[in-house]
């Protein structure tokens, strides 16, 4: 009967030792969650106060525990042991500085995470605090820089028009400075022509049996040229055909266009 008795308490001791080591899992599994929340700063204030809770919690838990031959068990009472322990108070002593040593270090890491957290927190005050862009002030720099855009365009085509209006009109007033020196030239021309025929013309009217023609052009001043009495009936009828025709008649030194001959006649 006492050795049933004993058995069950051993599975009891175990059971209880089970639960509690798997409540102390779960809570550092959750514990371990929420500080990487916290060590990136994406950690909510309720979320916060649970990691704090959950410190709390472990801490307490963890001083129900002891260091044995390397695994964690419930710090309780332990029956006598074999003669082969020498010292059972040294073991139980030095169990409780392992366990000293690891909450030390775990408070030093909570110490180190609540500064990033509060260095975190800070940083982010100073970055809300500084002053963000009116969307009004973007929305009219953005207008300001279309209208410039669409100015300097404007005014580049302004430029261009203005360019080829001045080169326009530089070619007009060449075309018409040299029109009017070819009218020069061809006007010296026809009075040397004339001036060659007037001092032709009385040698010419010396003999005789001729006659002189007189042609009045559109174009140019009057024309005169002495011809034999006897070429006058083949002179009208050429000068008749060609103004019929519209062929080139020459006319002594001149190739006369006949549309251009408004009438002839002889003296």
């Amino acid at each position: 009967m006492a050795k049933n008795n004993f058995l069950k308490n051993v599975f009891k001791s175990k059971t209880k030792e089970e639960k509690a080591l798997a409540k102390l899992k779960k809570m550092k599994t959750e514990y371990d969650k929420l500080e990487q929340k916290f060590m990136s700063g994406t950690i909510a204030h309720s979320e916060l106060e649970r990691y704090n809770n959950l410190s709390e919690e472990i801490n307490k838990m963890a001083k129900k525990f002891a260091i044995k031959n390397g695994k964690l068990i419930l710090n309780k009472e332990q029956p006598a042991e074999a003669s082969s322990v020498k010292n059972p108070e040294t073991v139980i002593k030095n169990d409780e500085n392992i366990v000293k040593q690891q909450m030390a270090a775990q408070q030093a890491q909570q110490a180190e995470q609540m500064k990033a957290y509060k260095e975190a927190v800070m940083r982010a005050q100073q970055q809300a605090a500084i002053p963000q862009p009116n969307p009004q002030m973007l929305h009219e720099e953005e207008q300001a820089r279309e209208y410039a855009q669409m100015k300097a365009q404007h005014d580049e085509q302004l430029r261009a028009q203005d360019e080829a209006q001045m080169r326009a009109q530089q070619a007009h007033d060449i075309a018409q400075h040299n029109e009017q020196l070819r009218a020069q030239d061809e006007a010296q021309m026809r009075a040397q022509q004339e001036e060659f025929i007037e001092t032709q013309q009385p040698s010419m009217a010396s003999a005789t049996g001729e006659e002189i023609i007189h042609v009045f052009l559109t174009d140019l001043p009057e024309l005169k040229l002495t011809i034999r009495s006897e070429d006058k009936k083949t002179f009208i009828d050429s000068i008749d055909k060609a103004i019929v025709d519209g062929t080139v008649f020459r006319f002594g030194p001149y190739n006369l266009n006949p549309q251009k001959i408004m009438m002839y006649t002889f003296s």
